[in-house]
């Protein structure tokens, strides 16, 4: 049979499904049943299309809301953590991974730029680069971080880059990305080239176990923020199977969840930059000090940091979706299938 009278056979069923949801455990687990008869047909007979991808997504839908109905043992703020967001995560792995791979494109290129090309900073963040040159000079290279940490301070910061983070690289994915690829661009030239400053002036290693305390999560909220943006842009371009207005409404949903971690990832940051960086940046002052964090410190906490964002957004996202695809197979006993193919 050709895709396009699959397709023609079964619309008016899926798009029933859609817009009538219904709340009746057998009616649930009849469609949820029917929709896996259909994915498996589709993945063996039109494993690239997006029919497959469309599917996916509505397996999934209903496996979940068949699902939630039998779970006991996690409350549900603990299924929306252990669960619902690691799904979404997997969902747009493609898109979080293109940024992130964008984002250390630009990076290098600001470590480029700054040896090659006198003034380069000037032209990023002339205040910021003076006030640093001069620490270096003075021997406090990181002083610009020994604030007091309080928590006016902290939220100040914590707010300023949440709003940051939604109207520029979440919402700027509108402008056809241009706005929010602007902000990834200058956020990696500007560590890029930061972290060349300091190795010209030999503390390169020192700039990592400083800056990145609180620069894992920062800079990784501002990938996972511009990955939101690009969701939302091509749910706007590409629609498939959906309307146009069914396509940026799931692109928006996905974006937003999205955004959640970003906001929570940006307090993390902020609290860290507030209250521990300014004692690591203590640790390798050239002057004498009183309150710091010991290196060997500076290190495990750093470690923790990069250990709790590959865990949560690369290795537990995948194991989940592995669970529910395993899961949803039991309940149908059908063959294989694979979720979120995209």
């Amino acid at each position: 049979m050709r895709e396009t009278l699959f397709i023609k056979n079964n619309k008016e069923k899926w798009e029933e499904y859609t817009n009538n949801p219904t709340s009746n455990p057998a009616q649930l687990s009849t469609r949820f049943i029917s929709l896996v008869d259909d994915l498996a047909y589709a993945q063996t007979y039109y494993p690239k299309s997006k029919t497959v991808l469309y599917l996916n997504e509505r397996v999934v839908t209903f496996y979940n809301q068949i699902y939630k109905r039998k779970r006991e043992p996690l409350s549900k703020l603990g299924y929306y953590w252990a669960v619902t967001l690691p799904l979404v995560i997997y969902r747009n792995r493609k898109f979080i991974g293109v940024t992130a791979v964008l984002f250390f494109v630009f990076v290098l290129m600001g470590t480029i730029s700054a040896a090659n090309i006198p003034n380069f900073f000037d032209a990023i963040q002339p205040g910021y680069l003076k006030q640093t040159r001069h620490n270096i000079q003075i021997g406090d290279p990181f002083g610009i971080f020994s604030g007091d940490g309080k928590l006016k301070s902290f939220l100040e910061l914590g707010l300023h880059n949440i709003s940051l983070a939604f109207t520029i690289d979440f919402l700027g994915g509108m402008f056809m990305g241009l706005l929010n690829t602007y902000s990834l661009l200058l956020n990696g030239m500007m560590v890029g080239g930061f972290h060349y400053m300091f190795y010209e002036a030999g503390l390169g290693w020192q700039f990592v176990l400083v800056v990145m305390i609180h620069g894992v999560f920062e800079l990784f909220a501002v990938i996972l923020a511009v990955a939101a943006g690009y969701r939302l842009l091509v749910s706007a371009l590409q629609r498939g199977t959906y309307t146009w207005l069914q396509s940026v409404k799931q692109g928006a949903a996905d974006g937003m969840q999205l955004m959640v971690l970003v906001f929570i990832l940006l307090f993390f940051a902020a609290y860290l930059e507030g209250n521990i960086t300014r004692l690591t940046a203590a640790s390798v002052a050239t002057h004498s000090v009183d309150d710091f964090i010991p290196i060997w410190l500076s290190i495990v906490i750093l470690s923790t940091c990069i250990t709790a964002i590959l865990f949560y957004f690369w290795y537990y996202p995948a194991r989940v979706a592995r669970v529910v695809a395993t899961q949803a197979r039991h309940i149908t006993n059908q063959p294989p299938i694979v979720l979120y193919n995209v």
